[in-house]
């Protein structure tokens, strides 16, 4: 196997909120393959990556990239093939590549130095106010900030336009089950009752890619102050923040339902 490392080309942040190594920042090095045996192989198994320290690297590869060279799957003879080695930063200094796989006939060694780079390393936002849009699950959703207020069911509900457009490839909708309310207090709201009317978490709000969905969003009042509305699954945590300041209007606005 002819195996060839490019230059750093990209800084990353893991987002894996169940990982170990959440928060920590990674580097990539492009690869290139080439099988120049006369057997299918993939990227050496007896492959390690070491740090200044001399210590091995924990692999990141489930955390960060399904493109990342140790998940692609074998070459035939002849082939070629293309991919990213995502390696996690752990200091400044000199870093060292070991294969010592039976596909290669002695050990052999790479090594490199790594300085950290933070203004290559993307800002990624995490917190969100009305107005700003978010991505979530191949979804741009955007909260209009004109809150109205019902009475369902003897509970006070409060409902946000939301704008909800499929950028993904299958038809999709909004993540209801991925989406969890706090109130002022910090806990959980609760369900909001079935009868709140043209609320974007109900069956029939299918998207189609490329289509775009206006409804709203609704949750319960449960008090003056800051809420959030959060959108989590294993990668990745989103927020909205927005407040709701104490005002006649807010009690005397709205209908039953």
């Amino acid at each position: 196997m002819e195996i060839t490392f490019g230059d750093i080309i990209r800084w990353g942040t893991i987002r894996a909120r169940w990982s170990d190594f959440d928060g920590e920042h990674y580097f990539v090095l492009p690869v290139t393959m080439y099988n120049a045996s006369d057997q299918s192989q993939s990227f050496p198994w007896g492959f390690d990556a070491f740090g200044p320290d001399r210590q091995a690297l924990d692999r990141i590869s489930w955390d960060v990239d399904a493109e990342d060279i140790t998940r692609v799957g074998n070459i035939l003879p002849g082939g070629s093939s293309a991919g990213y080695l995502h390696l996690l930063f752990v200091g400044d200094g000199e870093y060292t590549l070991q294969f010592s796989d039976w596909s290669f006939d002695d050990e052999l060694r790479i090594n490199f130095h790594v300085e950290f780079d933070s203004d290559a390393v993307p800002v990624i936002q995490t917190e969100f106010s009305f107005g700003e849009t978010l991505v979530f699950d191949n979804l741009e959703i955007t909260f209009m900030g004109s809150i109205s207020f019902i009475d369902v069911s003897d509970e006070r509900i409060m409902r946000i336009p939301v704008t909800v457009t499929n950028i993904g490839d299958d038809t999709n909708s909004f993540p209801t089950w991925q989406v969890t309310s706090f109130g002022p207090d910090g806990l959980e709201l609760g369900r909001i009752p079935w009868g709140a009317p043209d609320d974007i978490s109900r069956p029939s709000t299918n998207i189609r890619p490329g289509a775009s969905r206006t409804n709203y969003f609704s949750l319960l009042f449960d008090g003056y102050g800051e809420y959030i509305i959060e959108f989590s699954r294993w990668d990745d945590t989103l927020q909205v923040i927005f407040s709701v300041r104490h005002s006649k209007d807010v009690e005397d606005q709205g209908e039953s339902v």
